[in-house]
């Protein structure tokens, strides 16, 4: 029924996607303006309105280079109650700056995290820092600013060249928008993936010369963690009740992961970026139960509920061998050591 819905809003898909397409178009003739910075900027970014692993990518990002540079990570804040550039300090939470620069600020506390709507004000105010690398999250539409590599994620079970133009589909602009990206990382992957799948996904890409493409997939460590960061095998829940709470875009993978190892799970979705109240787990005991949630859900939830009730199980980004992770580092100039 939504589907049909959708398609009847097909003319202002039209109307959307033709206001997109003439300014790109004035992007392109450079009747708009892209700012360029003397520092190091990685944009990383989506077709669609989410959902395709794109935080888990600039999280494998810092993770790399963390240890090697001075880096930042500008982000939007998505549904913050702050306006305008912050620079994550101590006392900020996912409220002030956003649930996943709150992530990657308590993750990473040798990095600076800042949220602007407007980007080249933020880059403009991060590279105050001495900053060698600024990892841009949610740029690719955000086109005031020129970034000096630009990486496109897009699901394999839903890539954006089967997608459609907002509201019929999910998509903020038309695919050909991909031909900017100068890296296309296919994410979310089937853990078995042949050659011969990867090269019919290909054709369908089409891509440019100068694009590289990845496949990725999802990994799952073997054990949670508390509030502490202290960690506990995920066998240690096996006859326990647990209770899967997540506000994230698509629950899936994680739900199939844990059942795959046999948990008894209940899945309790939340919609994505989602502030918890203590009214939304009325119906959790948490006597009887524990809570499994995600590391961008966990921060939030801790806020709301008994902290020593709730453990978080991270998502990584792998490779599907070691000689693409080591390419796809030196097409960033990122070391790899």
């Amino acid at each position: 029924m939504l589907t049909k819905l959708r398609w009847l809003l097909f003319p202002i898909s039209m109307v959307y996607g033709l206001m997109t397409v003439i300014r790109n178009f004035l992007f392109d003739l450079e009747i708009f303006k892209r700012k360029k910075f003397s520092v190091k900027l990685i944009g990383v970014g989506n077709l669609s309105m989410g959902g395709t692993g794109k935080s888990i990518v600039v999280d494998y990002l810092i993770k790399q280079l963390h240890k090697k540079e001075n880096i930042g990570v500008l982000s939007r804040g998505y549904k913050r109650i702050t306006k305008g550039y912050v620079l994550a300090k101590s006392n900020d939470n996912p409220q002030t700056i956003g649930d996943e620069p709150f992530q990657f600020h308590s993750k990473y506390s040798n990095i600076s995290v800042a949220i602007s709507e407007n980007r080249a004000n933020g880059i403009s105010e991060l590279e105050k820092s001495n900053l060698q690398t600024i990892i841009l999250d949610d740029v690719f539409q955000h086109r005031w600013v020129k970034p000096n590599k630009l990486i496109l994620t897009t699901t394999f079970q839903r890539p954006y060249f089967k997608d459609y133009i907002f509201p019929v589909g999910n998509l903020r602009e038309f695919a050909i928008g991909s031909n900017r990206a100068d890296i296309i990382l296919v994410t979310k992957c089937p853990n078995q993936l042949t050659t011969e799948t990867k090269k019919l996904f290909l054709k369908k890409i089409k891509p440019r010369l100068h694009q590289k493409i990845y496949f990725t997939k999802l990994s799952y460590p073997s054990k949670v963690y508390d509030h502490q960061k202290k960690t506990y095998p995920l066998e240690t829940l096996k006859h326990q009740k647990i209770k899967l709470i997540t506000g994230i875009v698509d629950p899936n993978p994680l739900i199939e992961h844990l059942k795959s190892i046999e948990l008894q799970i209940a899945p309790l979705p939340f919609p994505d970026h989602h502030h918890y109240t203590k009214s939304d787990f009325s119906q959790i005991s948490l006597e009887n139960e524990s809570i499994v949630t995600t590391e961008k859900d966990f921060y939030k939830l801790i806020q709301v509920l008994n902290p020593n009730k709730v453990f978080y199980l991270p998502v990584r980004l792998e490779f599907f061998s070691t000689k693409d992770a080591s390419d796809f580092l030196n097409q960033l100039s990122i070391p790899n050591d």
